[in-house]
């Protein structure tokens, strides 16, 4: 499925899936000049080119991640000009970078051989060989893209005229599929992520194109008062999740254990998944000077002081 709408003149909503979530992207153009925010898979990249019946001259990734970047190298091999951050841009110049930063090798152990290598391969077939050839960000009265770290480093957000284009940079209270995909929000850095919440509340965005359908807005177009619902439920999801966790670490515990509980406490059905694990992390992280860490020999378990 791969629907247009025109959410304002010359800005066009690019709504399609990515397995069983929503997937949206925005094609904006004004005189002789268009961007594409995003590229979503190198699997089905092309069908979206020949759907929007143009190939753009200019597409920005928000972030490193396979349905953000994925047609990357298909774009810029038909001449497009693709930008993204520079950190974006360094993580997508070697296949392990790409891969790694996304899915650590560390998380093996929580998610088993199986499992992972199934992930891995995943990422290599949608991911392709992405391409970044400019790390100029664009930033005028036509369209400007803003750092918007937290989510992942290196991750942007762009806004034309009232309307923003937040991809995952801000989650909501987390997503929810049609059979598997229902997750907490994926912040790799507490502090940042707050930081970029807070910075699109002052922006005050009249329409929000999230990447995902992303709760409790569950919505392509986020508009009017759900706008401000959608920013303050991703602070309270952060907040709901940090409360969580102080409870879960009154006790030693792993770190597989304590993404399994805090999924299961926020009321996620489903084992742990990589992404989860990105998320606990960066809370451990976030309590820093108040987690005790337990070290035996290759296990650590973490609890409150």
């Amino acid at each position: 499925m791969i629907e247009l709408k025109e959410i304002d003149k010359g800005i066009i909503l690019i709504a399609t899936e990515y397995h069983d979530v929503d997937l949206n992207l925005l094609f904006i153009t004004k005189n002789n000049d268009n961007y594409l925010l995003d590229t979503s898979t190198s699997i089905q990249i092309k069908a979206i080119i020949d759907r929007l019946g143009i190939t753009p001259k200019n597409a920005i990734i928000s972030h490193a991640h396979l349905d953000h970047a994925g047609g990357s190298g298909y774009l810029s091999n038909q001449g497009t000009k693709v930008i993204a951050h520079p950190i974006t841009a360094s993580l997508l110049s070697d296949l392990d970078s790409s891969i790694y930063s996304f899915f650590p090798k560390r998380y093996i152990k929580w998610i088993g051989k199986e499992e992972s290598e199934k992930f891995i391969k995943l990422i290599k077939e949608e991911l392709g060989e992405p391409k970044i050839t400019s790390i100029n960000l664009p930033n005028s009265d036509f369209i400007k893209c803003l750092d918007a770290f937290g989510h992942v480093a290196g991750a942007i957000v762009c806004q034309s005229k009232g309307i923003l284009f937040s991809g995952d940079e801000i989650q909501g209270s987390g997503i929810r599929g049609k059979t598997e995909t229902n997750a907490i929000p994926q912040i790799s850095s507490i502090p940042e992520y707050l930081l970029t919440i807070y910075k699109i509340i002052q922006i005050k965005p009249e329409i929000i194109i999230p990447a995902h359908n992303y709760l409790p807005i569950n919505k392509r177009v986020i508009e009017g008062s759900e706008v401000d619902k959608f920013l303050y439920s991703s602070l309270e999801a952060v907040f709901k999740l940090l409360n969580i966790a102080e409870s879960i670490l009154e006790k030693p515990i792993t770190l597989g254990q304590f993404t399994q509980k805090l999924l299961e406490e926020y009321g996620i059905k489903r084992k742990v998944y990589p992404q989860a694990l990105i998320t606990a992390e960066a809370i451990l992280k976030y309590f820093d000077r108040k987690v005790k860490k337990i070290k035996e020999g290759d296990v650590i378990l973490y609890s409150m002081k």
